[in-house]
């Protein structure tokens, strides 16, 4: 199980209008959220998805749904 983390906000790209991998995406997220690039984890199922993230600093996951609990226990290992 994934740690409850209370958000202070969450992004989503259909709200903000722009689509992943879109690389102006990730620039307004780091911006917006005043948080270092380097103390951010972005995770998801599609590798395209994270080439602008990592090129930006960011740490980066594959999450594999059919190996659900191995990507849990690497996003454990990231933030704890």
């Amino acid at each position: 199980m994934v740690p409850n983390i209370k958000y202070k906000k969450v992004y989503l790209s259909y709200q903000l209008g722009l689509i992943k991998p879109d690389i102006e995406l990730f620039k307004l997220v780091q911006t917006e959220s005043g948080v270092n690039p380097e103390e951010i984890l972005f995770v998801d199922d599609k590798s395209e998805n994270l080439i602008a993230p990592t090129n930006l600093g960011w740490k980066t996951i594959l999450f594999n749904p059919n190996q659900a609990q191995e990507g849990v226990d690497k996003i454990k290992k990231m933030i704890l």
